[in-house]
């Protein structure tokens, strides 16, 4: 009766479409690694995501690696626009078990799980940067270069130095962003790799234009121009000089704008992007209304709206918008420059309200999909559970039929034992008798059968044991100060897993694991701000030596833990910052 409620549970937990969806799970798309579905996804993004999201179904039901398909969904929504969605998915799949814990056919390869990880952290940063957060695609950014350089990557790593760099300088930290772009330049150059020393001497003029502005950011321009040249990739060459013109209006350098216009018409590129067509005609306009020649503005502007027409997506400048209005005003015509005026205004409004719908729906479409994996997470569980249940009642119902068998078959051996002892007390007796009819037979028969008892086996360690075995891991080894060790890594150390120890930590500290090597390496951060001997050393240096990966993490714990930054911890005296350091004690 167990095994048909069992069967019945799991019948009507089956989803009616499930049918349809695995009939897209071929032998085929079972062997698709990264670059199958990476060709896929860019063929047909739509296409592409819509069937990965069966694809996930297919995988999450049958408890199987979704790592591929995630980073597959990651790319698609990345490429339909979608950029909050797509970093969504890149944080699922960095997330997953079996690449954080390098478990399975595929992730136990430690080259290969570091390799993916750097492709998804490198996209992180892309989608980030993309939405202006350049705090966190910095920190993205430097996730997949710290793992290129752990693999011997050093192009690569140099690579993602270069958008680094950009990022400090859009972040301000100009000085910052000149440095690491001038070694990612001397690097290039060193390998002979013209290509990348260009794209480095670009960001690195673009860097310089703000720090310090004239000959010196122009001539990086002119040399990243060169190197593309002669490559003879005329899309960047005319990139590198479109931003030399830029930097050429900024000054008010109008002979050099007009020789790099000059440049540009003589190069005539077959087919450009449509961001560099843009600034192209921007230059020329603004080239043609310092000379006065507001036809030719007109012209070029004309240009710039059948660019729009074709491309809409493309962002407007102000420089636009001031050259549409100044054309107005030279032809006498005040109402269509105020109008001009009101329209941009208008459109931005616009712009934003469409941005903001935009990434609402992108978050409403997070929710759902995240409340929709709870539920198959949910069924799967059941799943399990029934059948578990299965081979449960399967097993009981084993164990009786045998027991049964045995009782019985024992049973009857004793029957049939009684009966051969009966028949040869009877042959005695008969004997017996016909030699002495006056003798009495008389026998007894004793049963004392015995068992052997069996030991219970001894229970398991206690978590407190488990606990304190893990404090003299940390006071012994110091691991809390290793940046890149997981939580599995230290239940190998304890010869445990990953679920005990973290039960052990909660038990006695009513902390996540995450959270109780964070508060370690905070007690280890403030002993070094106490130790007179540490007194030389950076926050930066602190933050490296007490395992922390990045400086925004660090400074984002200290503030957690101690309810001040480090900063403001350091200017307490001797006596406060042992205060604050036995207060933070759990």
């Amino acid at each position: 009766m167990r095994l048909f409620f069992s069967f019945l549970l799991v019948t009507l937990m089956v989803d009616p479409a499930s049918a349809e969806r695995l009939e897209l799970d071929t032998v085929e798309f079972r062997q698709w690694g990264h670059e199958e579905w990476k060709a896929f996804v860019l063929g047909e993004p739509l296409e592409g995501r819509d069937f990965a999201y069966a694809k996930l179904d297919v995988l999450l039901r049958e408890d199987r690696d979704v790592v591929h398909v995630a980073y597959a969904l990651g790319l698609a929504e990345y490429l339909l626009g979608r950029h909050l969605a797509s970093n969504s998915w890149y944080t699922y799949a960095l997330d997953q078990p079996d690449l954080r814990e390098r478990m399975g056919p595929v992730w136990s390869d430690e080259e290969q799980a570091l390799r993916k990880e750097s492709a998804l952290y490198n996209n992180l940063g892309i989608n980030y940067e993309v939405m202006q957060d350049w705090v966190a695609a910095e920190e993205a950014y430097a996730r997949s270069r710290e793992i290129d350089v752990r693999l011997g990557e050093e192009d690569a790593a140099w690579l993602t130095a270069i958008n680094i760099g950009l990022l400090r300088f859009r972040e301000h930290q100009i000085e910052e962003a000149r440095s690491l772009l001038r070694e990612a330049a001397d690097h290039f150059a060193e390998r002979g790799d013209a290509y990348n020393e260009g794209k480095a001497l670009l960001n690195l003029a673009i860097a310089e234009q703000d720090l310090d502005p004239g000959d010196l950011s122009m001539e990086h321009a002119r040399q990243a121009f060169e190197r593309f040249a002669v490559l003879g990739d005329s899309t960047e060459a005319v990139r590198a000089l479109v931003t030399a013109g830029q930097f050429s209006h900024y000054h008010g350098d109008h002979e050099a704008l007009g020789e790099v216009l000059l440049d540009l018409e003589r190069m005539r590129p077959g087919r450009l992007a449509p961001q560099i067509q843009y600034a192209a005609l921007i230059l020329q306009a603004n080239r043609a209304a310092y000379k006065g020649d507001w036809t030719a503005v007109e012209r070029f502007l004309g240009e710039v709206d059948s660019l729009m027409l074709q491309f809409p997506d493309l962002p407007h400048s102000d420089n636009e918008l001031e050259l549409k209005m100044a054309a107005a005003f030279a032809r006498g015509d005040g109402e269509t420059s105020l109008a001009l005026f009101r329209a941009h205004n208008q459109g931005l409004r616009e712009q934003f309200g469409n941005q903001s719908a935009m990434l609402l729906a992108e978050v409403w479409d997070i929710n759902d999909r995240a409340e929709q994996m709870h539920r198959n997470e949910q069924l799967q569980t059941r799943l399990r559970f029934a059948q578990r249940l299965n081979w449960a009642g399967g097993l009981i119902l084993l164990m009786a039929f045998l027991g049964a068998a045995t009782f019985i078959w024992k049973r009857r051996s004793d029957l049939r034992s009684q009966q051969v002892i009966v028949r040869l007390l009877r042959r005695h007796l008969i004997h017996r008798s016909s030699r002495s009819p006056e003798t009495k037979a008389r026998t007894a028969l004793e049963d004392t059968p015995s068992e052997a008892s069996r030991d219970e086996p001894g229970s398991s360690p206690l978590l407190r044991d488990l606990f304190m075995a893990l404090e003299e891991l940390v006071t012994n080894e110091g691991v809390h100060r290793v940046s890149n060790h997981s939580l599995g890594y230290i239940a190998g150390k304890l010869n445990s897993n990953t679920r005990y120890v973290s039960q052990a930590i909660r038990q006695e500290t009513s902390l996540s694991y995450s959270d109780y090597m964070n508060m370690l390496r905070i007690q280890d951060a403030q002993q070094m701000m106490l130790a007179e001997e540490s007194q030389g050393l950076s926050l930066d240096q602190i933050a490296d030596q007490c395992g922390f990966g990045t400086r925004r993490t660090f400074y984002r714990q200290f503030t957690k833990f101690t309810g001040m930054p480090p900063g403001q911890f350091l200017r307490l005296s001797q006596a406060e910052r042992a205060a604050v350091l036995e207060q933070s004690r759990p």
